[in-house]
């Protein structure tokens, strides 16, 4: 499901406003999409020039620092493993593909990830819709069949307690 940048901007705002007006100026978003985060980051320097702090952790990019083994991508081994953590009933492994295969603007514009290509030895970028780069949503460093429950678990609960913690580091700050 796709949310209008403009209608999210929106809800986030009214979110983090009414706990504004409760008295909240520390105010922390778990974010799991990236393409999230531009519009976190708007509203986060909104409420900053009110003196007010948002802090945007995206558990994806945490769980990198807290393991680099962990590093993966959209739909990859990492995600599958998150998801599985919740509920393995939610991931239907004979879904899962083959090898990663990119689609290239032509033979010349090549594909290396979501919206980056190489031409003659340069890389830059062409955005373009999931669907247009892989045909099974998945791209990254990681297959998602590398996911295991035990993977996801380990990884959840690691990030969960980086939160607490930070969460009390944060209660020190004084804005």
């Amino acid at each position: 499901m796709n949310i209008d940048i403009e209608v999210l901007y929106q809800f986030l705002y009214q979110v983090i406003d009414n706990l504004y007006r409760h008295g909240a100026r520390k105010i922390l978003v778990l974010n799991g999409h990236g393409g999230n985060i531009k519009v976190i980051e708007r509203v986060g320097l909104d409420f900053r020039k009110k003196g007010a702090m948002v802090v945007m952790l995206n558990w994806w990019l945490m769980a990198w620092d807290m393991n680099p083994a962990w590093k993966g991508g959209h739909g990859g081994g990492e995600e599958t493993a998150g998801v599985m953590a919740v509920d393995p009933a939610l991931v239907d492994v004979s879904e899962i593909g083959g090898p990663l295969e990119l689609e290239n603007i032509n033979e010349n514009l090549v594909a290396t990830g979501f919206r980056s290509i190489r031409f003659k030895g340069v890389e830059f970028e062409i955005l373009r819709s999931t669907q247009e780069v892989t045909d099974n949503g998945w791209i990254g460093p990681d297959h998602p069949n590398t996911a295991t429950v035990e993977w996801g678990v380990e990884m959840i609960q690691t990030t969960a307690d980086y939160i607490v913690d930070l969460i009390e580091e944060l209660k020190t700050v004084k804005l």
